[in-house]
């Protein structure tokens, strides 16, 4: 029901008075399914956007009437998206409930029919039966009595056996389900492949991949690592399964969130692998910014893949596996980092090329400076501070010469303003 034919479809069967065939009535399930789905995906993004305002509006972000009019607006949206699909929702309830109970009626008939009809024949046939044997006798002879034999037919009631109907109104939408569900840690031997081809659940792979999209915006709302392997294991887990293959998938990448997701992370290890080679100073906030852009995104939050500090290669290349429980700032950037240096070298006396320069002592003053004790929860990665002091003596080299064409050329400006004026002046005389 997601392509837009199945959408046309289930538009004209609202405009239906009722359902004519069980291909409506199929149609029209499909179409209930797929409206609650669309409502409960509104309900869950309005709860995201929410907060997120709640978290601005308690870090200060906003102001309490910047946060109350957003939530205004966050409501409103909410309301006219939801108010189309709860239309869909009354009136295909009101259509699958009608044809049900048609259905229902429908069937009663014909069994009451098929009832009756067959304890005429069996009426019958016991009264041809019973005839049939008082005529015979046993006797040989016309002196004998004769005695009939007579058999009592033995009429044997089968017991119905009580069939539990499944109710088109009972919520079986994974979504909804999911919400409550509660995850285990994930093993560590997740196959990436369907170890087996036993299939123990059709589950369209619209609802698996509806699974998919809300446990990668949970783990990454969490402030967790989003990696395929969490999304694959919570999938099992929701459904009961063991692999993938008893939903009828053979690899993981044929779910189109997990596909993206892989694929999202690969660049992400390609972008830092060649950034261990070319980059000599940096910072998280940097790395970012950079990301963002190279998947043209306006901020990293929106890769939905979990906070910078828990990639594997960032905890890496910053040292950040002693303090994964300490928070990280997250704000520095290259131009900070010199400004602190140019401080560092003035206090230390260190601008001259033969003092050393102790990158440890360094961090330690800019912890100090921004009163964080530890020097890995400052978010810098720095390969030579020799090469970040050469940096700052060549720009205040460049600043010095540069200060002193700009006096040469306003001194020659002054002379010649002078010499003209002075000309004027002895003309007048």
């Amino acid at each position: 029901m997601s392509s837009n034919a199945g959408l046309s479809t289930v538009s004209e069967l609202v405009k239906q008075t009722s359902l004519l065939n069980n291909q409506q009535f199929t149609a029209a399930k499909q179409g209930l399914e797929f409206a609650e789905t669309a409502i409960k995906t509104t309900k869950l993004t309005f709860v995201s956007q929410q907060n997120k305002l709640d978290n601005s509006f308690h870090n200060s972000s906003l102001t309490k009437d910047d946060y109350d009019k957003r939530i205004n607006q966050l409501k409103h949206q909410f309301e006219l998206d939801c108010a189309p699909w709860q239309i869909y929702v009354k009136k295909l309830s009101h259509l699958i409930e009608q044809y049900s109970s048609q259905s229902d009626s429908q069937k009663t008939n014909k069994r009451i029919f098929e009832q009756s009809s067959s304890s005429k024949q069996k009426s019958s046939s016991s009264s041809v039966s019973k005839r049939s044997r008082i005529t015979f006798s046993s006797s040989s002879s016309d002196s004998d009595v004769s005695e009939p034999i007579i058999i009592i037919p033995t009429t044997q009631k089968k017991c119905n056996s009580n069939k539990i109907k499944l109710d088109s109104s009972t919520n079986t939408d994974p979504l909804e389900l999911s919400l409550r569900s509660s995850f285990p840690s994930t093993p560590n031997n997740i196959p990436f492949t369907a170890q087996t081809n036993h299939i123990t659940q059709r589950i369209p792979l619209q609802h698996i991949n509806e699974i998919a999209a809300k446990q990668i915006v949970l783990l990454h709302d969490e402030g967790q690592l989003v990696r395929w392997n969490d999304i694959i294991w919570r999938i099992l887990t929701h459904f009961h399964v063991q692999d993938l293959g008893n939903l009828g998938i053979q690899r993981a990448d044929q779910i189109p969130c997990v596909d993206n997701l892989i694929r999202t992370q690969n660049k992400i290890n390609t972008y830092l692998d060649a950034y261990t080679y070319w980059s000599t100073m940096g910072t998280l906030n940097e790395i970012e910014i950079d990301l963002a852009r190279i998947f043209y995104k306006t901020d990293y939050n929106e890769l939905l893949i979990g906070p910078i500090e828990k990639q594997p290669k960032i905890e890496e290349l910053f040292r950040l596996r002693s303090i994964r429980n300490e928070q990280i700032k997250k704000d520095f950037k290259s131009s900070d980092i010199l400004k602190y240096l140019d401080q560092f070298m003035t206090k230390e006396y260190a601008w001259k090329t033969e003092n050393e320069l102790n990158l440890e002592h360094f961090l330690k003053f800019i912890a100090e400076q921004v009163h964080v004790k530890n020097i890995y929860q400052l978010g810098i990665r720095i390969k030579s501070v020799y090469l970040a002091r050469n940096c700052i003596k060549a720009m205040q080299a460049n600043q010095r010469k540069t200060m002193e064409i700009a006096r040469t050329e306003l001194n020659q400006t002054l002379n010649e303003l002078a010499q003209k004026r002075s000309g004027k002046n002895f003309k007048n005389y």
